[in-house]
């Protein structure tokens, strides 16, 4: 197993000492070629300067955000960018779905995504670190080896969010490494451009499909909008993986969530959540 620790400083690394009791799997989000371990550890390295008391992000007008997670993980190596014992903000929200798992004992992996890498190796290695960490520290993966989403209900990772049966098939195969057997490759194919590198795994029969009407509409669209106009932009995130849920034409807080997603991954600034010319022409792009 290839770690390289490479352990990041400032605002992002509190020092704040944690008693593990929980391991989250969550993805980068991050499909960009070069997005690996390397660079997403860098992310979580910026810094901060502090005005009228305020923390910026150094040399940028946007407030700074807290995010940090302990692991990176991509096909070629694993980068501890914190020490285990101490945390991160990872899972922190305004609301939780989980009773007891928080910043305050827990330690996140986070999946690279980059559409220059291996899915499969980079799944591969993710199941090598969480089996070594989840035998070190007593940790029972079928309990308390969880997703991001089981934590916040955020949408990460992605890929196990949307397909329960291939989380359950991740779960089964650390704990099988922790017993040493031989873990096979999963089966993977190619997503849409889109999307990820996804796992084969068989969907409920009973799942929506995304509609493949992906016009899309013209002008502003914003939180609390209704219309036809709001049910395509709705399809067209859909198709491309940004969840909204059922086109029904509401522009509420799932299509404001799922633009804001958009804009982040394509660096579509203001992130607003707000569907304007630019969001257009970056979805109008991503959709060819």
């Amino acid at each position: 197993m290839n770690i390289i620790e490479n352990l990041i400083s400032g605002k992002n690394r509190p020092g704040t000492r944690i008693d593990v009791k929980y391991l989250v799997i969550h993805w980068t989000a991050n499909t960009s070629k070069g997005a690996d371990a390397d660079a997403n550890r860098n992310y979580f390295n910026r810094k901060s300067c502090v005005i009228g008391g305020v923390h910026y992000e150094l040399g940028s007008n946007d407030k700074f955000r807290a995010a940090s997670a302990h692991y990176l993980v991509d096909d070629k190596k694993i980068v501890r960018a914190l020490p285990e014992n101490e945390m991160g903000y990872h899972v922190g929200a305004k609301s939780y779905r989980h009773p007891s798992c928080r910043n305050s004992n827990s330690v996140g992996i986070e999946m690279c995504v980059n559409s220059d890498g291996d899915f499969a190796k980079m799944r591969a290695n993710t199941v090598e670190l969480a089996a070594d960490f989840c035998k070190r520290h007593g940790i029972n993966p079928a309990t308390n080896m969880i997703r991001h989403y089981d934590v916040t209900g955020k949408d990460c990772p992605h890929f196990y969010v949307v397909d329960p049966a291939g989380w359950a098939q991740f779960r089964n195969d650390v704990a099988a490494k922790m017993k040493g057997e031989v873990v096979p490759a999963p089966k993977v194919e190619k997503a849409p451009a889109t999307n990820v590198q996804a796992e084969i795994i068989t969907k409920p029969a009973t799942e929506a499909k995304p509609e493949t009407n992906t016009s899309l509409p013209t002008g502003v669209l914003k939180l609390g909008d209704k219309g036809a106009a709001v049910k395509m932009l709705q399809n067209a995130l859909n198709s491309v993986y940004f969840k909204c849920g059922t086109a029904d034409g509401i522009y509420g807080a799932k299509t404001a969530d799922a633009v804001l997603r958009f804009q982040k991954q394509y660096g579509i600034k203001p992130y607003d959540g707000i569907y304007g010319p630019k969001t257009r022409a970056k979805l109008a792009e991503v959709l060819k």
